[in-house]
């Protein structure tokens, strides 16, 4: 309505002039004056006024939106590859892997292997390793091995020919010298403690157990090496079935000048022993010193009990009885008397053979 309007304006215009008011702020003063009369001039002012601000904050931020899109396509231009791995990694490998290894491996392995290694492998390895290994091993292996094993072993390469049943628990230390061929059975279970030496048959010299009713304290006679070797123990011919001692002495040669002279004798072995009866082996145990004689050589033995034994009567002096390829066995003398140490005490017998057996072993 121009009546309230143009005095309005009038008289604002005037006062604004004096106060030195902007032409907005005299607009906004007559619209708010005018407004008292009639509110919808004051709507359309305050429409007018703010549609153009809303003008500039939409010029601002339209603005705004084209230098984010501008800088967003510089940064795009400008993207680099990264120096360390993704922490975490692809579900899937790539369908062909990178010709060189990353600089530093991944923390975490990939869930599925890649089919076929890379030429070079890392330069050191994954923290954890994979879960299955690799369908085809790397040709060269990796610099430093991983801390972990693999879940499950390499399908691939397995020893040429495995073990088709092997020992439920190993031996706690190996043979010295394994045999060439096992045992066809082994033993079900083995001995709690190994023997200190292996077992051996011996070998023997027998003289004939025929006494012909000749008996004494004991006998003296020669034997010849024709080997080396050592001689252990003897069985005798013990006298009745009771207990009693024998004691066996030697000398180096030929017992012949010796009969009477003890201190020519070394006395080796002493032993308690049970009689087993006439044409029976009484056994001895093994000498604690095996006596030694070289190839060619004559050692002489007196074999003396407490009790008595058997012995034969034989042909002329110096007879060879036994021969066996090893040891030669000469008959010898008999010794008689229940106090008998040496002949120089007792009645000494030519021509007589001792009854027992030689065990020896050729060294």
């Amino acid at each position: 309505d121009h009546s309230v309007y143009l005095p309005v304006n009038s008289y604002v215009t005037r006062l604004a002039l004096k106060m030195k008011l902007s032409s907005l702020t005299t607009m906004v003063i007559v619209g708010l004056l005018c407004g008292i009369a009639h509110g919808n001039e004051a709507v359309e002012l305050s429409e007018l006024t703010t549609g153009r601000k809303n003008k500039k904050v939409k010029d601002s931020s339209s603005s705004s939106s084209s230098s984010s899109s501008s800088s967003l396509s510089r940064k795009k231009k400008g993207k680099k590859t990264s120096t360390s791995p993704s922490t975490n990694p692809s579900e899937s490998p790539s369908s062909s892997p990178s010709m060189s290894p990353s600089a530093s491996p991944s923390n975490i392995p990939s869930s599925s292997p890649s089919s076929s290694p890379s030429s070079s492998p890392g330069a050191s390895p994954s923290a954890s390793p994979s879960i299955s290994p690799s369908a085809f091993p790397s040709s060269s292996p990796s610099a430093f091995p991983s801390s972990n094993p693999s879940a499950s072993p390499s399908a691939s390469r397995p020893s040429a020919s495995p073990s088709t049943s092997p020992s439920t628990s190993p031996s706690t230390s190996p043979s010295t010298s394994p045999s060439s061929i096992p045992s066809a059975s082994p033993s079900g279970s083995p001995s709690p403690t190994s023997s200190a030496s292996p077992s051996y048959i011996p070998s023997t010299l027998e003289t004939p157990y025929n006494s012909n009713g000749f008996s004494g304290q004991g006998n003296m006679f020669d034997v010849k090496a024709k080997k080396d070797l050592l001689i252990e123990r003897f069985d005798i011919h013990a006298k009745g079935e009771d207990t009693s001692t024998i004691y066996v002495y030697t000398k180096s040669g030929s017992y012949s000048g010796s009969e009477f002279v003890s201190v020519d004798w070394t006395h080796i072995h002493t032993e308690a022993y049970t009689s087993q009866g006439k044409n029976n082996k009484t056994a001895l145990s093994v000498f604690t010193s095996p006596v030694e004689i070289k190839s060619g050589e004559i050692q002489s033995f007196y074999v003396r009990s407490d009790s008595a034994v058997w012995y034969t009567t034989c042909g002329p002096y110096g007879y060879l009885v036994v021969d066996n390829g090893d040891l030669q066995f000469f008959e010898g003398v008999g010794v008689k008397g229940a106090s008998a140490t040496f002949c120089d005490r007792a009645e000494c017998l030519y021509n007589r053979i001792w009854n027992g057996v030689i065990d020896y072993k050729l060294v």
